[in-house]
């Protein structure tokens, strides 16, 4: 099922040693695994599915870690075969996944297996970590800037939203519509009804062991080389140090990315003629780049190309536009966004222990305010609140940017099956007063709502 992993690592192999034997292993390890093609293009299960009666191989078919993994082997396996059909498999797989079972924190459900697009459907915090990796391969086999959007939006909302912020406590399943985390049985596809506690190894371990090679890769992505240079993926705060035909070249981005719209990216290596190719987000349109009086219009969606000599010193100014952005789904559910950062409402918790010694504790969180509210679809009405962002930027007590948005009460949108019940259908009909509610960035939550009806 997993053998796309192990054909990145013969491939890596072969890269520093150039043994041929590591391609006829990678070779054999596709043609023995499991057709991924296939199952995306012909068996992709188009709703929610069950495991009741079925046979264990065709359970792990569906099953959302193996799906996350599995969506890499298509365009790893075209670094062999040079075949565009492969590549093309792995966009695809990612289509069908975000057609059937797609939801709005740049996951698709699995809880254990994949369960359709209804915000109150769980995502694995493995499966969170694992499509990340297979975003993050895909992009260095294919450098479509496409999948880097892809990667900000699960790395900055799904996986800090997996976990308490200081990242002592991860859930096994995260509901985008998540208004009450307790012990009960939940209308998942298989999982147990410890599934949405916070905890430190609550339901099964693997997510305790698994959810550590999120944040490490992410940074070990956001710059890669590319033709004639290198490639800046995602504008974060960090530090790449590295060499060029045998000169040293060194970035420092400073950044408050991606809560802030601008990023500054000094240059301290040696003097050197390369191309920089600056990944620019779809979502940013009107974005800039300036060197001294050199400015540069960005296209978004692109890898835009600035070729020049480079000096130690020099200082690259970097802008993404942020404006709030309202998006429909197909449900019929909007959602809020500022760049790559999806907005969820502010609810009150109550966190509770409910077994172990923090810090490796398990916990519940209950809301404390109303949950239920439907959005006034203006965006030129929400207000943007920027604030001190802190050392954890998904600090839950300090949130880094809040949205002041008025929306109506909807008091007979109530729980279902110890969930938020499926949202109503917009646009609702109130009489209800209209009142401001705060949206907060989704990975600052415990509680949430991210897909609401409108009004």
């Amino acid at each position: 099922m997993r053998w796309g992993d192990w054909v990145w690592s013969l491939h890596a192999l072969y890269e520093a040693t150039g043994e041929d034997w590591l391609l006829e292993a990678a070779e054999r390890a596709q043609q023995q695994g499991f057709d991924w093609d296939h199952q995306f293009s012909v068996d992709m299960p188009k709703e929610r599915t069950s495991v009741k009666g079925n046979s264990w191989d065709l359970n792990l078919t569906m099953h959302g870690v193996n799906n996350a993994m599995g969506v890499k082997c298509g365009g790893v396996w075209w670094r062999q075969s040079q075949n565009d059909a492969d590549k093309q498999a792995s966009f695809f797989a990612l289509e069908q996944l975000d057609k059937y079972h797609g939801q709005a924190n740049g996951m698709f459900s699995g809880d254990e297996h994949l369960a359709g697009r209804s915000p109150v459907q769980g995502t694995e915090t493995c499966t969170v970590v694992e499509l990340m990796f297979s975003l993050e391969t895909l992009l260095a086999a294919t450098g479509e800037p496409a999948l880097a959007d892809r990667l900000e939006t699960v790395a900055f909302n799904a996986l800090p939203g997996s976990m308490t912020k200081d990242m002592w406590a991860r859930q096994y399943d995260q509901q985008p519509n998540q208004v009450l985390c307790t012990e009960a049985k939940r209308d998942w596809v298989s999982n147990g009804p410890t599934s949405n506690l916070f905890s430190f190894l609550g339901h099964f371990g693997c997510c305790t062991a698994n959810l550590h090679q999120g944040w490490p890769k992410f940074a070990g992505h956001t710059w890669m080389k590319a033709r004639n240079g290198f490639a800046l993926i995602s504008p974060v705060p960090g530090l790449v140090e590295t060499e060029l035909d045998g000169k040293k070249v060194e970035f420092l981005v400073q950044s408050e990315y991606p809560f802030r719209d601008t990023a500054q990216i000094f240059y301290g290596g040696e003097d050197a003629t390369f191309a920089l190719h600056i990944r620019v987000p779809a979502w940013a349109q009107g974005a800039s780049a300036r060197i001294g009086d050199e400015k540069f219009e960005l296209e978004s969606g692109t890898f835009a190309v600035i070729e020049r000599q480079w000096r130690g010193g020099d200082k690259l100014e970097l802008h993404f536009p942020l404006p709030v952005r309202l998006e429909k789904r197909e449900e019929g559910t909007s959602t809020v966004w500022r760049g790559p950062v999806l907005f969820g409402l502010k609810i009150g918790e109550e966190i509770s222990l409910v077994s172990g010694e923090p810090p490796h504790a398990d916990y519940e969180v209950l809301p404390t305010t109303a949950w239920n509210y439907a959005l006034v679809p203006e965006v030129s009405r929400f207000e943007i609140k920027e604030t001190t962002i802190s050392s954890r930027p998904f600090e839950a007590r300090q949130f880094p940017v809040i949205l002041n948005a008025p929306a109506h009460l909807i008091p007979e949108w109530g729980l279902e099956n110890d969930s938020a019940a499926v949202p109503p259908t917009s646009p609702v009909a109130t009489t209800q007063p209209e009142v401001t509610v705060n949206l907060v960035p989704y990975g600052s939550t415990h509680l949430r709502i991210s897909e609401f009806p409108t009004i």
